[in-house]
């Protein structure tokens, strides 16, 4: 989105300034906030900034209305702090937002790129490229060994969590898609149109439109898509770098601090501390409902230890609470017909 603004800026001045207007949920927690790379854009655009600083105060009591209209359950509560923001667009009077979702997807933003990166560089035997590439990578991104392990295991579904009936009937693997000889390319088409984006633009398209508010992707763009696929992988990831044609391109129109940052954060939330604080009370009242026990899903005494765990520091398991939680909540609203704040609490218990 900071890209975008700059490109605006850069082509008609005239669109920025007082017409134009920037939405960001932020966190008083200095591990979850990008205040500073948004003020530096702030800065040179003279754009009007709009922060929210979403909370759990309230968090319960507007999930059933944010349920209803993802029709979906949801993998975290970035969702919630999306809805927050275009609640805040709305107020402002706001009808139109520009969004920058595909870029990761089309550019090789995401981690698990260089992996992909290394495994088709062995395949090659190209010796030499390889060690440059993890050199590379040591030097730019050594640090998301650290930062993203645990947050990758937190997200995988333990195998003793999920009751083995409910894995015979319900399991598929899924296979990824091989339309290039580029394995790279392979992989950023799989995240593109069955995995990651397609679950994001959902997530967006709900969350806008509750509020009556119409996004606009321009990184979505056929030509532009079409462009990019067919760009040399050197174009996107080198060298522990990631979207590098996008980097170059913003040279001398983006901030440098914001152009050269090599630290990747998603669309996050404090859930990790939210659960172990002021939801952790109503979230044991879920898990330990009579409605979550029945439901023949989830082995219950994996659940309520690994929710423990959590609760006590001695693991990060966020991430895996809330679609335990996410989907339970779900089911009262769509299939027991539960659809008020009140009701969930009482349900099932």
């Amino acid at each position: 989105a900071n890209k975008l603004l700059f490109e605006m800026n850069h082509i008609d001045p005239r669109l920025v300034g007082e017409k134009q207007k920037t939405f960001s949920s932020c966190f008083e927690d200095p591990i979850y906030d990008e205040r500073r790379f948004i003020e530096s854009v702030i800065q040179h655009t003279k754009a009007e900034n709009n922060y929210i600083f979403p909370s759990v105060e309230g968090f319960f009591e507007e999930m059933p209305r944010l349920l209803w209209h993802q029709d979906e359950p949801f993998g975290s509560t970035s969702i919630y702090a999306q809805w927050k923001v275009m609640e805040l667009a709305k107020e402002r009077g706001v009808t139109v937002l520009l969004d920058g979702q595909g870029g990761d997807e089309l550019l090789a933003g995401y981690s698990p790129s260089f992996r992909v990166l290394f495994k088709q560089t062995t395949k090659q035997f190209a010796l030499v490229s390889l060690i440059k590439e993890i050199k590379g990578f040591l030097k730019h991104q050594g640090r998301i060994i650290d930062q993203f392990m645990p947050r990758i295991r937190s997200s995988l579904v333990p195998s003793d969590w999920i009751e083995e009936s409910f894995k015979k009937k319900y399991y598929r693997r899924v296979t990824m898609p091989k339309r290039f000889k580029n394995e790279l390319n392979n992989y950023l088409y799989h995240i593109f149109r069955s995995v990651a984006l397609p679950g994001l633009l959902h997530y967006e398209d709900r969350n806008s439109m509750a509020f009556s508010i119409e996004t606009r992707l321009p990184f979505l763009d056929y030509r532009l898509v079409e462009f990019v696929f067919g760009l040399p992988m050197g174009f996107k990831i080198r060298e522990g770098v990631t979207k590098i044609i996008l980097r170059k391109a913003m040279e001398g129109i983006l901030p440098e601090e914001v152009r050269n940052r090599m630290d990747k954060m998603g669309f996050v939330t404090p859930e990790a501390d939210w659960f172990r604080t002021a939801l952790r009370d109503p979230i044991d009242q879920i898990l330990n409902s009579k409605s979550f026990s029945e439901r023949g899903i989830f082995n219950i005494a994996g659940v309520h230890k690994t929710f423990q765990d959590h609760c006590n520091g001695k693991a990060d398991h966020h991430s895996m609470i809330w679609r335990c939680v996410n989907l339970e909540l779900w089911l009262r609203t769509f299939i027991d017909k539960n659809q008020s704040s009140q009701s969930w609490r009482n349900s099932g218990n």
